[in-house]
């Protein structure tokens, strides 16, 4: 899968800081570069029918991101890893389901700049 080969790429750093920066950033570039299949893919997952039949990948998915964050935040230092895991993958979630909403006015590149300040430097 792309998004997977992405990831491999956004963790080569030796640096957990910098891994987790470059995650963030890979997932919010794909989403700029690929509206279209975001919007799709938002689409789908919120449908009763998909998740039947996909729920299972959807959720393994979701599973490597979670334990993907956890190990980078617990590696930089962070209180918790497990639940600033699930903060941390709430605001991307909440970020790419706002601005699929209305990407004309929502201030992608500030909402993603915060998140960078937050979690870029460790704890």
């Amino acid at each position: 899968m792309i998004i997977r080969n992405g990831f491999e790429q956004a963790i080569a750093a030796d640096n957990p800081n910098v891994r987790i920066t470059n995650i963030l950033l890979y997932i919010f570039n794909a989403l700029q570069d690929d509206q279209a299949f975001w919007e799709l893919f938002y689409s789908l997952r919120s449908q009763p029918a998909v998740m039947a039949v996909l729920g299972d990948d959807f959720r393994s998915w979701t599973g490597e991101l979670l334990d993907l964050l956890t190990v980078n935040l617990r590696e930089a230092g962070w209180a918790e890893p497990e639940v600033e895991a699930l903060v941390l993958f709430s605001l991307i979630e909440g970020t790419i389901l706002q601005y699929l909403l209305d990407p004309s006015s929502y201030p992608l590149d500030t909402i993603v700049g915060r998140i960078l300040e937050r979690y870029s430097k460790g704890p």
